[in-house]
């Protein structure tokens, strides 16, 4: 075996740079990230330590959240009072804000001084599963008991649920049942959150690697492609990511008229397209 000789001076170069590679990164304290959940980010320090005011820089603690956290429109909703119903059980390790649901119910800021006890900062974490959380505050038993697919009773109307339409479970708004992915498509929350309620199984290789991934360019280019081909509609998420209805269509078949938007409404596996021509969608062999 032939062994190589270095210089001194450069063999201690090497080694140099190596071990700054190998080396973890300190973790600076609360108080020194300032980019991140610095004290000094959401409150004024100028103001006595141990006073019983927070001394928040912006009246609701919400509002701090959004100034980096673009999820009002993305993410489990917030700003509301929780209805009291049989599919809801609040619990006092989550707090409420003035009586409002805020993201610093599910999202402690200050879960530890290196920001490493639990992912994402989630009260009550580490989580098993990422859905665990929802459980904490929502009945299981009950939506266990409801089938959101079903939105049609024996007259073929919208069927109620806990006096509302039974589309209100996932939709914010009663949506136009001639309408594609128009703006008046809104949901309560992500789709992914509404999904886990039931969906809590959906785990695995497959699922790791497409749930919420980001598309190319050139993979968006395919993705409208593939609608204009086969007159289909494979929607993404509000931040133009990969998520469970984009290859799944949750309706009952006869709810939604647009015939783009339809498409696998009612099917066993409810895929919009055969399988192999919706992996193809994305994934175009040459």
């Amino acid at each position: 075996m032939q062994i190589v000789t270095m210089r001194p001076l450069l063999l201690a170069m090497v080694l140099a740079v190596l071990a700054s590679c190998a080396a973890t990164p300190p973790v600076k304290k609360a108080s020194e990230q300032k980019n991140r959940h610095g004290c000094d980010f959401c409150h004024d320090t100028s103001k006595p330590r141990w006073s019983s005011d927070l001394h928040l820089l912006e009246e609701e603690a919400g509002a701090l959240c959004l100034m980096c956290h673009e999820y009002g429109t993305n993410h489990h909703p917030s700003g509301f009072v929780p209805s009291k119903t049989k599919y809801v059980n609040p619990q006092q390790e989550f707090p409420l804000y003035e009586g409002k649901f805020e993201c610093l119910t599910c999202h402690d800021p200050h879960a530890g001084p290196e920001f490493t006890e639990t992912p994402m900062l989630l009260r009550g974490g580490p989580y098993k599963d990422r859905w665990d959380i929802c459980f904490k505050c929502h009945y299981k038993e009950s939506y266990a008991k409801i089938n959101p697919h079903q939105m049609l009773d024996e007259q073929r109307e919208v069927k109620v649920i806990d006096d509302k339409p039974v589309c209100l479970l996932c939709h914010a708004v009663m949506p136009n049942p001639k309408s594609d992915r128009s703006e008046d498509i809104r949901l309560r929350a992500d789709v992914g959150f509404l999904c886990w309620r039931c969906h809590s199984s959906m785990t695995g290789q497959f699922f790791s690697h497409h749930f919420l991934q980001r598309f190319s360019k050139v993979t968006v280019k395919n993705l409208r492609n593939a609608e204009k081909k086969y007159d289909v509609i494979l929607p993404v998420d509000a931040r133009k990511r990969l998520t469970c209805s984009t290859c799944h269509n949750p309706h009952q078949k006869g709810v939604i008229v647009n015939s783009a938007a339809r498409k696998g409404a009612g099917d066993p596996l409810r895929l919009r397209l055969p399988k192999q021509d919706l992996c193809t969608s994305c994934h175009p062999t040459k």
